[in-house]
């Protein structure tokens, strides 16, 4: 663990990924692509234990802030697997699938345990509102809904031609706890990183957006036509947060309400995959590495439903003192989600 034991609390402990070596391992040609959580003092065990046919080999390694990307160059149908204390564990060896998005404006997020309804409205408007076609969904070891149902749901909506869950039941991870220790956040931005590579390729965008986040629609342009026209193929956009006058956790049309000043300044962005900054390593809120400040429009400004949410982090019900009427967001919702 990166941070000091006198300075981890029992959450801190509880929520670092301490089991995880390999997220996923994909074939591109001849090269393997390992795509982990950051290894840290792990890094000589794999390194070491990590086998091509039973034979060890030359591994180029990239480390980022939150994972890493392991490259093995020169083989073909090979079967791979890491030996950690005599134990040999297989790693299974997936497709790249950049075809599947092939063409596609990709809307992509992760989530947990959230009700189909709130992802397929989500899904709906943007489709509606933004020419969205595609879906890909990260489903972090949801217990109160399958996968595959989400899967089948999102490709029941009209206007999504292509939708995909994958699982990926890991700890999602903890703050780091300071300013200068290595997040122990790591599995959001791996599997965004993942989808970068293995399967958004060929993608003509990509919109990362919570399932909580709504975006206005455009005069005479989608998103991605803004993403398309930037100079670094990518933009990023902060937000501000709608309310509802209704009690407990709610859709994200039933957010009616806004309180003046109340942004996030969290952005999120859309991008054109293998076009400028959008080459380099994506992240939740800050996109194309070093270029990242220069991605940024005033252009618009996405919406953040404060109720939709299962307050799995903290309590999201509830509203403000000063709000008003939403009123370009309740128009919106009426127009795009039937």
């Amino acid at each position: 663990m990166p941070l000091a034991p006198e300075k981890r609390s029992e959450r801190y402990i509880q929520s670092f990924d301490a089991h995880t070596l390999i997220y996923d391992c994909f074939a591109d040609g001849d090269t393997l692509t390992l795509i982990c959580p950051r290894l840290l003092n792990l890094w000589p065990l794999v390194r070491d234990g990590l086998r091509v046919d039973g034979k060890r080999v030359r591994i180029r390694r990239k480390k980022y802030l939150r994972y890493e990307e392991l490259r093995i160059a020169g083989t073909l149908k090979s079967d791979v697997t890491v030996t950690i204390d005599e134990n040999v564990l297989p790693v299974p060896v997936n497709a790249n699938e950049t075809q599947r998005f092939s063409g596609r404006n990709v809307l992509v997020t992760q989530c947990k345990d959230t009700p189909i309804d709130w992802i397929t409205d989500w899904a709906k408007y943007h489709a509606a509102a933004h020419s969205v076609d595609a879906v890909l969904l990260f489903d972090n070891g949801s217990t109160t809904v399958a996968p595959i149902d989400i899967q089948n749901a999102l490709r029941s909506i009209s206007g999504i031609d292509t939708a995909y869950v994958i699982s990926t039941p890991f700890p999602y991870g903890d703050k780091a706890g300071g300013r200068f220790v290595t997040p122990t956040k790591f599995l959001q931005t791996a599997v965004l990183n993942l989808g970068r590579l293995r399967f958004f390729g060929n993608a003509a965008g990509v919109l990362s957006l919570d399932v909580d986040e709504m975006l206005p629609p455009l005069n005479d342009a989608t998103i991605f036509d803004l993403a398309e026209k930037s100079r670094l193929g990518m933009i990023s956009f902060t937000g501000e947060w709608l309310f509802t006058d209704k009690d407990g956790p709610q859709l994200q049309k039933h957010h009616n309400l806004r309180v003046p000043g109340k942004t996030c300044t969290n952005p999120k962005w859309c991008a054109v995959p293998n076009r400028g900054a959008a080459k380099l390593s994506w992240a939740v809120h800050r996109p194309g590495g070093i270029f990242s400040p220069f991605t940024k429009t005033d252009a618009l400004t996405y919406w953040h439903c404060f109720s939709t949410s299962t307050s799995w982090k903290k309590d999201r019900t509830g509203r403000p003192s000063g709000a008003e009427p939403a009123k370009s967001a309740i128009l919106a919702f009426e127009t795009y989600i039937k």
